[in-house]
């Protein structure tokens, strides 16, 4: 059985709505690539098909796919593919991939051979290096478009000093994986350590932490759930997940969301739950979301919490707000396991409702009901 078979299966049922043979060919006109993940997986296609379930079905982010998969290199196998980017939209991700590889291919023609045959500097620099060129020999090959391991030196050369670019860039360009790359590099003594190549990402400004940021402030609020928990800092924990979330659904280049406190200023004396306002940066028009929670976690059954959240609906018809009113059922009991199940869907809709009446448009009035 192959080390990844139990995943496939797990995600053998999902549906895939769109066609990948793209994306199989792709790997299989590499036969180094086609090797690697024959050597874990039953297929190409399977293994095409369950990565982009965990990435787009399920929406996993990486600190997730580590915990669920215990194997830290998913990172890697979603660059390979052009689809480790701060979305997940297949489309957009396809768009991103495109855009950089664009880039990267214009820093790659204004490279001449000849700039670095007649400069004497990089010339003693790459006879320090003598001792590599017979392991380097197998690297030489129509990937890197060189005849010799002269000319591989002063590439790489050009592309990590010159041009600044990380092994994760130059793996983009050349399409092999960033391991492969950073032990070309390693051989050639032209590697960094990790405090230089963050800084080397810093200084040109391409960092993109978003996803790591979005994994980590998910992961510390739902870890908090374990502390023991209660109906209103349940609502903290899900304001915090659906803050940490929003900027997935929505390009953060365009707009700017504010998942706000619970506040009594917009239908007073009555307090609306989760309050969230979307900035549109590009033409100054904004969008207003009154999250509402109901169900036996957050808000008791008797006919007078009832009768409440149905004045406070009256109330907020009156306004510019748009309603989301989230109605939770469980039969569980308060494991954490079970809230943290909770949480995630419940912020997962109510992202998914905001990104379509944003892209769509709807009604005034947003009601949807989620039953856990």
């Amino acid at each position: 059985m192959k080390k990844y078979e139990w995943l496939e299966e797990e995600t053998l049922d999902e549906d895939i709505p769109i066609n990948l043979s793209s994306y199989y060919k792709r790997i299989k006109d590499d036969p180094h690539w086609l090797s690697k993940v024959l050597d874990n997986w039953s297929s190409v296609e399977s293994y095409v098909n369950t990565l982009y379930v965990l990435k787009f079905v399920k929406r996993m982010t990486n600190a997730e796919l580590r915990k669920y998969t215990n194997h830290l290199g998913f990172p890697d196998l979603y660059k390979r593919l052009g689809w480790y980017y701060n979305s997940f939209d297949l489309m957009e991700c396809e768009q991103l991939y495109n855009q950089e590889l664009t880039r990267l291919q214009g820093v790659l023609e204004e490279y001449s051979i000849d700039n670095y045959r007649n400069n004497p500097g990089i010339k003693n620099q790459y006879e320090m290096s003598i001792n590599s060129k017979q392991r380097l020999k197998d690297a030489t090959t129509k990937r890197f478009d060189v005849k010799s391991i002269e000319e591989l030196f002063y590439l790489l050369h050009y592309l990590s000093k010159v041009k600044d670019l990380t092994t994760g860039e130059i793996a983009l360009l050349y399409g092999c994986s960033t391991d492969y790359v950073a032990d070309l590099l390693k051989k050639c003594h032209l590697n960094e350590n990790r405090l230089e190549a963050r800084r080397k990402i810093i200084r040109n400004n391409r960092g993109n932490y978003t996803q790591a940021t979005i994994s980590r402030k998910k992961k510390n609020s739902l870890e908090s759930i374990e502390q023991g928990v209660t109906g209103s800092n349940l609502e903290v924990v899900l304001r915090r997940v659906i803050d940490s979330l929003l900027g997935t659904y929505l390009d953060i280049n365009e707009y700017i969301c504010l998942v706000c406190l619970s506040t009594t200023s917009i239908i007073t004396p009555m307090e609306i739950d989760i309050p969230i306002i979307i900035l549109n940066k590009l033409n100054t028009s904004y969008y207003m979301y009154a999250v509402e929670l109901d169900g036996e976690i957050w808000h008791s059954t008797d006919t007078t919490e009832i009768n409440s959240d149905q004045k406070k609906e009256n109330l907020i018809k009156e306004t510019d707000w748009k309603l989301i009113r989230i109605r939770l059922s469980s039969e569980s009991s308060r494991k954490s396991s079970r809230i943290k199940s909770i949480i995630e869907s419940a912020a997962n809709e109510i992202c998914q409702i905001i990104q379509n009446d944003i892209t769509n448009g709807s009604e005034k009035w947003i009601t949807k009901s989620l039953y856990i």
